[in-house]
């Protein structure tokens, strides 16, 4: 009996579990389809399946319910044991068999003589397969029990083993071992289903009908095996504490966000987003080894695991973390060890556990070091001594602002290489790394607290030579991408800071004039925000239009969720939504039109916050309010669009789909309270479903047709950033 359980025999098994809340109710669901459960089926302690058909534990009273697969609220348990209670329950091909609570007999139904278990004896942990039950008999000795089909090896467990827990497949059955916690197995071997890993504690163990499934005591990863299961496709690097298996499915309940994943042979299973308690609901007081399962700790809302304020989950302990994370607090009464990347790691200790190289030691400064900056700090008081002395005030004034700029210089650029990106790319992680140097004139920050630039300032006008030299005379191997205004090229400065140039294809510089160059220029200076890709330089010499902008080391939005690059989780969705909302609430209150709002044109800063790319030319809401997509409920919609990629990380319009456009496919959807069948599955699952649902909503609202029906940017970006700080993204 477990927290989910599957019907196991069947081509198209039916799978349920118990809800991760007080209320401990029960949802189901078939292939690519949730089943609703009666509202009078009472509340579950923990399931087991049988062929066609489930039976549970009662919450509180603790009797045998069990129902056919249409889910009806029909009690199909002899009547003469529905007011027993019982502390586990097994379900086979067509009999059940129950431990009863006051004196661990065991009770059995719908079964022929030889299923009837043997007079006396007293089990628990009850496991059933095709005709056999096996128990693990009470007391000190802990050794397993069968009784069935005398044909069947296995009826005959070993006799001198202590198990932990058992479960059954079709025809054979496995029992993690007490004190090593590896897995020993009877019964048929004819598809390999006996077979599985020697030599590794587990803690969790599911069979199916000929393969298995457990859980790793050290790392709570899971592992598969039998001939006739893709033991491939169980997830990697994922952790669990509950599995329930079919005939060619397994499923599990993660232990990060309570969500059920399900894999195996192919078959499609889309398990409902919803939370499924890590396990049975129990008064005794957790044991060694394990801890008292928290869901708040999750950040999941909710009063409880367990209808009774006596009762708690307990969850054994894990003991290591998988590759490329370290054990940063071991396990408490409370919580399960935590791991944290190794990225993160900053001590000696954590670095040898990620096989990292040693941290490095702090260069001592020579004694010629600090006699040269003497040396420095001499010549420059001799400069300014003699600039006085001659009464050259600019002079002075003019090094002192030297000095300045060359103290406040690089404050904003990382040093990262670049590649190819969309149209709106400003930078990029991987590719070439450009050459050339740039003399004369350096390139400063006019971020918060810089230079202001109101018109085209002279202190932001770069020479067309020195970004040649800068861009390897604007060489292909440097280009990050390209739109409908022209080319976005990687520049590497100097002193080996980077920056992005956008230079104007021959069309725009044919037909555009100084006059707009200078125009938008103005414009674009005016738009300084955190979300906003800045402007920090331009060049105009010899009919050019070339623009420079702070450089975006992470590529773009697209590239992540569409091009190849790390996917990003759901907290990293979630704050990427409200700082692009940010981004375009900014544009929108300085009366500016992006109308070109796409994944393509967010971008992502070093320290992985969201940047709009800046529009091509800066129009006015006034000027385009009757043409179509160059209104702010224009960028509403291509936002919205964006939005619904993050949620369900398909593209905005991909012809293999039907419907192409992911807004004519997702709006229905979410209308109808199917949202769950949008999310992206392709990512580890979010810690609680309230956020993503939400955003959802918000997508909704912002791809109607009506465009009156449109939310206003303003009221979007407060949705959003609500969501993400209740998630802890901001």
């Amino acid at each position: 009996m477990c927290s989910i359980a599957a019907s196991y025999g069947e081509d198209d098994p039916l799978f349920c579990a118990v809800e991760a809340t007080f209320e401990q109710q029960v949802f189901c669901w078939g292939r690519n389809e949730s089943l609703e459960w009666p509202s009078t089926g009472p509340a579950m302690l923990g399931l087991s399946g049988g062929m066609g058909f489930m039976c549970g534990i009662a919450a509180g009273s603790q009797r045998p319910f069990c129902w056919r697969k249409n889910l009806t609220s029909i009690n199909i348990v002899p009547e003469q044991f529905q007011n027993t209670s019982y502390d586990s329950i097994a379900a086979g091909d067509g009999h059940v068999c129950a431990a009863r609570s006051q004196d661990a007999l065991v009770d059995c139904w719908n079964g022929d003589d030889s299923l009837n278990v043997p007079r006396g004896v007293t089990l628990r942990s009850l496991v059933a397969g095709r005709r056999f039950v096996c128990g693990i008999e009470t007391g000190d000795g802990g050794t397993a029990r069968c009784w069935g089909d005398a044909s069947l090896a296995a009826t005959a467990p070993p006799g001198d083993v202590e198990f932990e827990s058992l479960s059954a497949g079709g025809e054979h059955a496995c029992g993690i071992v007490r004190k090593s916690r590896e897995i020993r197995c009877w019964g048929d071997n004819r598809l390999g289903q006996t077979d599985a890993p020697r030599g590794i504690p587990f803690v969790v163990l599911s069979l199916g009908l000929n393969h298995g499934c457990a859980v790793r005591q050290d790392t709570h990863g899971v592992m598969c095996w039998g001939r006739g299961f893709n033991a491939s496709a169980a997830p990697d690097r994922t952790e669990f504490l509950a599995l329930a298996s079919s005939r060619v499915v397994t499923c599990g309940v993660r232990e990060d966000n309570l969500l059920v994943v399900c894999w195996g042979n192919g078959t499609e299973f889309a398990p409902p987003l919803q939370l499924s308690s890590p396990g049975v609901c129990t008064a005794a007081p957790c044991g060694a080894g394990e801890f008292s399962f928290n869901a708040s700790s999750l950040g999941v809302v909710t009063a409880g695991l367990c209808s009774s304020s006596t009762q708690q989950v307990c969850a054994p302990c894990a003991s290591d973390c998988s590759n490329g994370s370290f054990v940063s607090a071991p396990c408490g009464a409370n919580d399960n060890r935590r791991c944290t990347d190794c990225s993160l790691c900053e001590t000696k200790l954590c670095r040898g556990l990620c096989h990292l190289s040693p941290l490095p030691v702090a260069p001592e400064i020579s004694a010629v070091g600090v006699e040269e900056r003497r040396h420095r700090a001499v010549s420059l008081a001799a400069v300014l001594g003699a600039a006085i002395s001659g009464g050259v005030v600019v002079a002075v004034i003019g090094l002192l602002a030297w000095c300045c700029l060359q103290r406040r210089r690089g404050r904003w650029w990382r040093n990262s290489g670049s590649g190819r990106s969309g149209d709106g790319a400003y930078g990029h992680q991987n590719g070439g790394t450009g050459t050339g140097t740039s003399g004369g004139m350096q390139l400063q920050s006019v971020g918060s607290g810089g230079i202001p630039c109101v018109k085209p300032p002279e202190a932001l006008r770069y020479r067309l030579s020195e970004l040649r030299d800068a861009t390897g005379n604007f060489k292909e191997v440097n280009e990050l991408g390209r739109g409908s205004y022209g080319f976005v090229y990687k520049a590497v400065l100097g002193d080996g800071q980077l920056v992005a140039v956008k230079r104007a294809n021959a069309a725009q510089r044919i037909h555009g004039s100084s006059r707009d160059f200078d125009a938008e220029l103005e414009i674009l200076c005016k738009l300084r925000h955190a979300n906003i890709v800045n402007l920090v330089g331009y060049c105009g010499e010899m009919g050019e239009r070339l623009l420079m902008y702070e450089f975006m080391p992470h590529g773009t939005l697209r590239d992540h969720l569409h091009g190849g690059l790390s996917p990003l989780g759901w907290g990293l969705r979630l704050r990427v939504a409200a700082q692009a909302a940010r981004g375009l609430e900014f544009l929108h209150k300085e009366d500016v039109i992006h109308r070109d709002v796409k994944s393509a044109n967010i971008l992502l800063d070093a320290e992985w916050s969201a940047r709009v790319a800046p529009p091509d030319a800066g129009y006015r809401d006034t000027e385009y309010s009757t043409a179509p997509r160059m209104t702010a409920a224009g960028d509403v919609y291509g936002f919205g669009v964006v939005l619904l990629e993050l949620l369900s990380g398909r593209k905005a319009y991909d012809c293999e789909f039907e419907p192409a456009g992911v807004a004519e496919w997702a709006g229905p959807l979410i209308r109808t309270g199917r949202w769950a069948e949008v999310v992206d599955r392709a990512v580890e699952g979010p810690r609680n479903v309230e956020p993503v649902a939400r955003l959802a909503e918000i997508a909704e609202k912002c791809v109607r047709v009506r465009a009156e029906e449109r939310p206003p940017m303003g009221q979007v970006a407060v949705w959003l950033e609500q969501i993400a700080q209740g998630s802890g993204s901001l």
